[in-house]
Formats: C-alpha cells, structure tokens, sequence
C-alpha cells in the first residue's frame, strides 16, 4: 500500500504497537535480574561453596557412579541417559534439554526461575558428562556394586550440600514443588507422580532402569538428611538458612 505522498507502506509499519505490554515486560525482566542479584549477594560465601560442592558431588555421583556402574539409575537419571542411547546428544546435554523444559514447566505452574536452580542446571550437564568420560569400567559384579553404591552416598551427600546450602535445586526438584501446589502441597505424592513420569519415559527409552532404581530409594533419604543436618547447625549465623 502507499501511505499520502505515494511512498510504499508495509503492512508491519501499518500495526499498532502495544508499547505498554513492552514496557510491562521489560520492566518484568529487569525486576526478575534484580531479585535474582539480591539473592546472589544475599548468600554468605560458605553457602555458595556448599551449592557448587554439592554440585559437583551430585555429578560425579552419578557420572562416575550410579550410571557408570550398570547398576540402575533414579528415574531422572534413566530418562536423561535413555534420550541419549537414542541419539548422539550427550547424557548432560540431555539433562540441560530437559531441565530447561522443567523450568518452562514450573514457570507455568507457578513456581519463579531462580538463578541457583541455572547455575545447577548447566553446571550438572557440564560435570556428569565430565565424569562420565574419566569414569572407571568395571567388568565384575562386585566391582560394579561398589562403584554404584559409592556414587549412590556421593549423590547423597551432593544434594544434601545443596539443600543445605539454601542457593538453589534442580529443575526436578521443582518441578516436585510446583506439582505439589496443585494437589493440596503433598510433597510425597508430588514426587512419586514426577518419578513416575519420568520412569516411563526412561522405559520406553531404554533407560537404565534395574536394582540400583530401588536401591536409591534406600541409600538418598537415609544420607541426605543427615547431611543437611550436619551441615545447617555448622553453618554462620550471619548465613540465612
């Protein structure tokens, strides 16, 4: 079309703009980089030493460990290394991938993006790969008991450091909470709908699913209580808990 004076107009040029939904959004953006910078400065170091030590515990134990060992993985960990048996993505990548759907998940249920469950996100894809790669291979069962069950408590100990530490949670863990706000916050049911999930899909993957799946159910809430504990009544008092 031509406006007046015979210029071309394009149909882009000729819609109105909503400036205010875009002030609204910008101004929703840097509220968000904001609140999420007061949480950063918020933390006593030791806390955030305690998030990237768990961190990297988490990883190793399940890089190193659980996955490496053949033994079974927890349903999250089976569904990231079935996706990638079936494709030439990496097991972290894939835990990136899906963890990012996660935050798309809670975000609509609710639950805000926090800074500390990004840092765990892309710092647990970088490491499991990592330790994966330097992993031992163990042919005997014995062997490969030990080695499960040592990345077992490491993955214990791991997420009771970053629970302890009050920084973040993975996009699993929250994904937990965000279901639980719809089901009257039961926490337990929550987890064993998200688990189970995450199971089937790992199934039909192809996912590492065996006697260790079980096993975890053990080894986590017997370790990772008891670290939380240790950790929380050694932690500053200046340290928001």
């Amino acid at each position: 079309m031509t406006d007046g004076r015979g210029y071309s107009v394009s149909a882009a040029t000729t819609r109105p703009v909503d400036e205010s939904a875009c002030t609204t959004n910008e101004h929703h953006r840097q509220g968000w980089v904001r609140s999420q910078w007061r949480t950063v400065r918020s933390l006593h170091p030791l806390q955030w030493l305690l998030f990237a030590a768990g961190t990297a515990l988490i990883a190793i134990g399940i890089g190193a460990g659980v996955l490496s060992s053949g033994m079974g993985a927890g349903p999250a960990e089976a569904l990231f290394a079935g996706a990638a048996g079936m494709t030439p993505v990496t097991v972290g990548t894939w835990a990136i991938i899906i963890s990012v759907g996660l935050m798309v998940f809670n975000r609509l249920m609710g639950q805000p993006v926090l800074i500390g469950t990004i840092f765990f996100v892309v710092g647990f894809g970088v490491l499991v790969d990592v330790a994966m790669f330097f992993a031992p291979s163990i042919a005997t069962v014995p062997g490969q008991a030990a080695q499960w069950l040592i990345g077992a408590v490491l993955l214990a100990i791991g997420a009771g450091l970053t629970i302890a530490s009050g920084a973040g949670a993975s996009a699993y863990d929250t994904a937990t909470v965000a279901i639980a706000s719809r089901i009257g916050g039961r926490l337990g049911v929550a987890r064993v709908i998200l688990d189970g999930v995450a199971l089937v899909f790992a199934f039909v993957l192809g996912g590492p699913i065996a006697v260790g799946t079980v096993g975890l159910m053990v080894v986590f809430p017997l370790v990772m209580p008891l670290v939380v504990r240790v950790i929380r009544s050694r932690l500053p008092e200046s340290a928001p808990q």
